[in-house]
């Protein structure tokens, strides 16, 4: 993630669900987050949306919308958990849900 501002930011992503694949990594995608740090809590609440090219097991383009809750516990690290939608070009539409830990820069 790198935030231009405080509110207003970028995400990148890339992630595996098998390997057994044609490709190694599964998909690949970016989002436009807009976050609301709740004073100097460390928690941000947000909302982000963007989309990513699926590489196995079908070739697709993908867009998704959500929102989540981050919490930093250092300027730069934190954990957060987050859900979206996702509309895809040739398979049915999903939900996703995510937590994990996140590196700002």
């Amino acid at each position: 993630s790198y935030f231009f501002c405080r509110y207003a930011g970028i995400e990148g992503y890339a992630y595996s669900e098998s390997t057994g694949g044609d490709h190694f990594v599964d998909n690949v995608g970016g989002d436009l987050i807009g976050r609301w740090p709740i004073g100097h809590s460390g928690f941000a609440p947000y909302i982000f949306g963007g989309g990513a090219r699926q590489l196995d097991p079908v070739i697709q383009w993908t867009w998704d919308a959500g929102g989540g809750l981050e919490w930093r516990f250092a300027p730069h690290v934190g954990i957060f958990a987050d859900a979206r939608f996702v509309w895809a070009d040739d398979t049915k539409d999903y939900g996703l849900g995510r937590l994990g830990i996140k590196f700002g820069f």
